[in-house]
């Protein structure tokens, strides 16, 4: 015989199935809890950190995660099945879901099951899809009447119609072929209050002829300069300082103003030093001070119209009173080098003209110059609501012109021959883009075609970070504005009813599936199936197309894959999207590529390769299919083929590591990962390996998910916890000195509540200071930490925004019979709809309507100047009975988060001083009622909108009738006790904001010597009667180890556990003086192939019989492992390495095996939780050739 060194091999090469004499250099015949890598060879794996609990899960329950990857600072977990959609930050903070009742309807339809919801995400929406719900539709028959007919688009759209809502048509396509001949809709969403100046009079008639006065070659080029004021901002007695050109007003007064390009503010009552006039403001240094330009506009002006050319001097302070922000364009066009046909054509000349001058100033495009007939013209601002105004009309100023078309009174632009009719209004938005307010619509008598909404997709959308919140709604579907059945069909998926397969977002569309049919939207419209313009086809125009081939594919999957799409179908075909310059209808196709039979679970594209899972008898095989340039791959490489046993017949689910190239497949219903790992130099695969990852079987693992560079698990603790359910996570490819473990401590979440200040309300009656509301600000500091302020006077947009929770109130003072607060002003009410649609939470307390002025002041808070639905739709009642009356009220059954609350039952509305709402907001529900004492009328005292029930997005509204149950002396120690008002408060805030408390990044823990741990978590321990117990965040039996962390005497030392019971874990002695980490230890474990001589083609020389005589390990960072070796009839071996110093040891070990290579089977295994890296084996057997 002959001793023979056999291997020097790299364990880099996975798991493999075939018999020991076909394996390939490297790999083995199991290889578990390890990563494979061709530098390193087989790593021990990291351990699984508890990242948090999931309470609330059903037993058993059928659940997935879904990762949210929006930004660096913003990733999300969404846990969903059985009716649930919940998110979790990576801390564990579990945000808020506003979800309407229709899109949980939608969802529940069916029942499905966790995988026939499919999710999609883009920034901060994500599309969700029960593929079991047919699509709907509803065909409605346009019946309207045309108000007017346009020549065509350009000159329909240099109209202001009378009211919103008006039908026009257009008889011909715009200068822009965009915009075409049709039907259009005058919509401004009820905001139709532009300012606007008009010609009043005729002017000299020579003005009603086109090729009159306009063209005459002395009279050009010719024009007008116009004014406006944009938004008001009055104030007297402000100071000008001239030596920094600043305007300094009261503290807060320009905090609502947002600086834009070509702003003017207007001085009034000037003097010598800052003559009256309009100056461009440089910018705003804060919300105090804005710079102006002290040499003013500086224009010439005719002797009639004068524009001031205020220059301010030195001398300072000076007082200065404001009138309103302003902009000035002019118009100017030569009539004579390009003459027009028609008054309307001059029109859109002047309009063309101005609008170029206001260049991309906001709004300056949305001028309009309107023909009205006789050589009559109106100027339609494009700022409208309270504040907007046409100021004036000037000669222009602009080189070259000759004429001025407001020169004097029988001229066109004469300001005076006019009539300047001020804005009105509140819009949320002063400004609208012309285009944006006319909608096609087919023509009357035709039918349009409208997606039901309970029957497409939901959206799952981020509104807030702080605190986080999403929203669960219903998307807005398009329906068709343009066409008609003919000439715009509805696409197939939806007039065939079909089920929604999958969905995706690519190149800026939203993709349907649905059995062979491929359906994308407009581009830049992810809501919008239909062509936009019959009369002119667009590139954005949707897309829908067909899945080829002889049989018809059943499409189940899109993927993204290199800059394209693939489509995996049910009957085994897998199809490619062409990557045209442009995709467009015409240009977008799929052809057909590989035929295999695969699994319903996704596939996962990384780089220029694909993998999938396909079927086969008995198991499953994962397949690896490379992009070409030149033509659709017709065939994948079978990377499992040498580990066919490893996958198993029933995956649920498979993620890539996209950076470490692996793949991660979970089985259904076990305790453990398939790994699949791959390496490439060019297009030379250099490593196709596979492992298992083990976890503790007392939990099988219901979904996986990458997220920030860890494998997340959603596990059920069935064995030691059932029915509770966590979240672990685990590097995918953890740094090498694995010295610094994360943890995180838990805080009070903070709420900032903004309240009157003492400029609108009695000092004493300030919730956010006042002596009176102690009591009150105590019990929300009690669970929430609250950071108090007040809003100025008057509320702007810039004040709120950081708020999260208003509270007004209609009285200024806590004594009866009160004194009502100055009414909130239009503006005041529009910023306040908007906090709330923005998502802002809102408490208004109204107060009996006959003390004098608090009707006005109930109004105002109730929103009233606004029209529907911005305004809450309440009457407030009233009465004169004394302070101390009670009445009887009734607290309405239910599940609303206020009286069946997060902190508590708020039941207790017995006792108040008398007023109600006699009549209630459709949209509220009424929580409590009053069945009317004395002179009281029976009715609602509070009353609850839901998130979303304001509008889409929108925060809570708790309207409350009465004023006296919120502060101290009626708190406690009073005939009239609030009972359960402050609970209320608690209970509000917890609608918006969740939980009291949020998990914050905690210290990290470090270990001068790794120690490798699944489940593990970081507690500090209490000491107590010589037993140190450690409080767990969970419950879990198995856990055996207990590890000193790098705050404590010895750090990495293991502290023997005496008891594990219950979520607590004991051991003998103190060692409270810091954390210690917790977890349990799992095995490392890699079972080697019978060694073999190897002959030419590397393959197994079978005719030498062997005996083992050795094995030698190298290894790097090895703390302790051991082999192991059995064969039958023979007693097990097992022999452990231990560095020969104190520390980790990178080096090689010779382990005695001798027996039988035939029959004995050898295990390099690490049993404790110390770090280990096998690099490579070599073996030493004595060989025989056979005779």
């Amino acid at each position: 015989m002959t001793i023979t060194t056999v291997g020097d091999e790299s364990l880099h090469g996975g798991i493999s199935n075939r018999p020991d004499t076909l394996m390939l250099p490297g790999q083995v015949k199991d290889a578990r809890n390890v990563i494979l890598a061709i530098a390193e060879g087989a790593r021990r794996r990291a351990g699984s950190r508890h990242a948090f609990n999931v309470t609330g899960l059903a037993a058993s329950g059928d659940y997935r995660i879904h990762a949210i990857d929006r930004d660096s600072a913003e990733k999300y977990l969404v846990i969903y099945g059985e009716g649930v959609i919940r998110v979790f930050d990576l801390l564990g903070n579990e945000a808020v879901v506003n979800a309407t009742a229709d899109a949980v309807a939608y969802l529940a339809s069916g029942s499905p099951s966790s995988a026939q919801l499919r999710l999609a995400t883009t920034l901060d929406t994500t599309f969700i899809v029960n593929t079991l719900v047919k699509t709907a539709t509803d065909e409605t028959l346009l019946i309207y009447t045309v108000t007017a007919t346009h020549r065509d688009y350009d000159v329909m759209t240099s109209r202001l119609p009378a009211a919103d809502g008006e039908h026009h048509e257009a008889l011909a396509a715009g200068s822009n072929a965009v915009f075409a001949a049709g039907n259009y809709r005058y919509d401004v969403g009820g905001e139709n209050g532009f300012a606007t100046w008009e010609r009043t009079t005729n002017p000299n008639a020579v003005w009603a002829n086109p090729l009159g006065e306009w063209t005459k070659g002395t009279a050009n080029a010719q024009g007008f300069r116009v004014r406006f004021q944009r938004r008001s901002m009055s104030a007297t007695g402000f100071t000008y300082t001239h030596a920094t050109n600043t305007i300094t007003g009261t503290s807060g007064f320009f905090s609502d103003y947002t600086h834009e390009s070509g702003d003017e503010i207007r001085i009034i009552n000037g003097n010598a030093n800052l003559p009256s006039g309009y100056y461009p403001i440089v910018s705003k240094t804060d919300d105090t001070n804005i710079v102006i330009d002290p040499t003013g506009v500086a224009l010439s002006s005719d002797a009639a119209q004068a524009e001031s050319s205020a220059v301010a001097t030195a001398n300072n302070p000076l007082q200065v009173d404001l009138d309103g922000v302003h902009r000035a364009y002019e118009a100017v066009h030569d009539f004579n080098a390009s003459p027009k046909g028609s008054l309307d054509d001059i029109a859109l000349a002047l309009q063309t003209a101005i609008r170029a001058d206001a260049g991309s100033d906001p709004g300056g495009s949305d001028i309009i110059i309107e023909n009205r007939g006789s050589g009559k013209f109106r100027i339609v601002s494009p700022w409208r609501g309270t504040g907007a105004k046409v100021r004036a009309l000037y000669r222009p100023n602009a080189a070259g012109s000759t004429f001025t078309l407001t020169n004097q009174a029988d001229d066109p632009f004469w300001f005076a021959s006019g009539t300047a009719t001020d804005g009105s209004g509140t819009p949320a938005e002063a400004t609208q883009f012309v285009a944006s307010r006319w909608v096609p619509e087919p023509a009357p008598g035709s039918s349009t075609s409208t997606l039901k909404n309970d029957t497409m997709p939901v959206v799952l959308r981020r509104t807030s970070v702080s605190p986080l919140r999403f929203n669960l709604e219903q998307f807005t579907w398009k329906p068709r504005l343009s066409g008609d059945d003919a000439s715009n069909p509805l696409p197939d998926l939806f007039a065939q009813g079909r089920e929604i397969l999958d969905i995706t977002v690519f190149k800026d569309r939203l993709w349907l599936l649905s059995d062979n049919i491929v359906l994308a939207s407009q581009t830049g419209d992810l809501g919008d199936f239909f062509v936009g313009n019959v009369a002119a086809p667009a590139d954005s125009d949707p897309i829908d197309t067909r899945l080829p081939g002889d049989q018809v594919a059943v499409g189940e999957f899109f993927v993204h894959f290199r800059d394209s799409l693939a489509v995996f179908a049910k009957n085994g075909r897998q199809f490619q999207m062409n990557r045209p310059a442009v995709l467009t209808r015409e240009s977008v196709t799929f052809t057909p590529g590989t035929r295999i039979m695969t699994h319903s679970v996704r596939p996962v594209p990384t780089g220029q390769r694909l993998y999938f899972l396909g079927r086969s008898t008995g198991g499953s095989r994962l397949f690896e299919d490379s992009y070409t340039d030149v033509e659709v791959s017709t065939e994948a490489t079978d990377v499992s083929a040498h580990a066919s046993e490893v996958i198993g017949d029933n995956p649920r689910e498979m993620h890539i590591a996209h950076n470490e190239n692996m793949v991660f497949i979970l089985p259904s219903a076990t305790d453990r990962v398939h790994v699949y790992r791959s390496a490439f130099v060019g297009d030379r695969k250099i490593q196709s390996a596979w492992a298992t990852w083990d976890f503790d079987p007392a939990g099988a693992i219901a979904s996986t998910a990458i997220l920030n560079g860890e494998l997340h698990l959603l596990r059920e603790r069935a064995v030691s916890d059932p029915g509770k359910w966590v979240i672990e996570s685990i590097p995918v490819e953890p740094s090498a000195d694995l010295l610094t473990m994360p943890t995180t401590t838990t805080v009070q979440k903070t709420i900032r509540i903004a309240t009157f200040g003492s400029d609108r309300v009695n000092i004493n009656s300030v919730i956010a200071t006042g002596a009176n509301f102690d009591e009150l600000r105590a019990d929300v500091e009690s669970r929430y930490s609250v950071q108090w302020s007040t809003v100025p006077n008057p509320i702007t947009a810039a004040s709120l925004s950081a708020v999260d929770l208003l509270i007004l109130h209609a009285d200024t003072t806590v004594t009866f019979p009160g004194t009502a607060i100055a009414p909130l002003t239009a503006d005041e009410q529009r910023v306040v709809s908007d906090f709330i649609k923005g998502g802002g939470a809102y408490l208004p307390i109204l107060e009996n309507a006959s003390v004098s002025g608090m009707p006005a002041a109930n109004d105002s808070l109730l929103l009233k100047s606004l029209a529907s639905p911005d305004n809450l739709a309440f009457t407030v009642a009233g009465s004169n009975d004394p302070p101390d009356a009670i009445f009887n009220t009734t607290v309405s059954a239910g599940s609303d988060p206020i009286t069946s609350g997060k902190f508590g039952n708020a039941v207790d509305w017995s006792f108040a001083n008398p007023s109600s709402m006699t009549a209630v907001d459709s949209r509220s529900v009424s929580l409590v009622t009053t069945g009317g004492v004395q002179s009281l009328p029976a009715g609602t005292l509070v009353s609850w909108f839901a998130p979303n029930a304001y509008g889409v997005g929108s925060g809570p509204i708790l309207v409350v009738a009465d004023w006296q149950m919120w502060y101290d002396s009626n708190i406690t120690g009073s005939v009239i006790t609030t009972g359960d008002s402050l609970l209320a408060l608690s209970n509000l805030i917890a609608a918006f904001a969740g939980e009291a408390t949020e998990i914050v990044a905690g210290t990290p823990v470090s270990v001068p010597s790794p120690r490798l741990l699944d489940h593990w978590t970081a507690v500090t321990g209490v000491h107590s009667g010589g037993v140190t117990t450690w409080t767990l965040p969970f419950t879990d039996d198995n856990l055996d180890l207990i590890v000193q962390g790098g705050d404590m005497a010895s750090p990495g030392a293991e502290i023997t556990m005496t008891s594990n019971s219950a979520g607590s874990v004991t051991a003998d002695g103190d060692h409270s003086a810091g954390k210690a980490i917790i977890g349990r230890v799992f095995t490392t474990m890699i079972e080697l192939p019978r060694p073999f001589i190897r002959g030419r083609g590397d393959r197994a020389a079978l005719d030498v019989v062997s005996q083992s005589v050795s094995l030698t390990v190298r290894h790097t960072d090895a703390l302790r492992y051991q082999v192991r070796r059995t064969q039958p009839n023979r007693p097990d071996r097992t022999i452990v390495f231990t560095p020969a110093g104190s520390g980790i040891e990178n080096g090689e070990k010779r382990f005695n095996v001798r027996g039988d290579s035939k029959n004995q089977r050898v295990f390099i295994e690490s049993v404790s939780a110390d770090p280990v890296t096998v690099v490579g084996v070599e073996r030493q057997i004595d060989a025989t050739r056979r005779p």
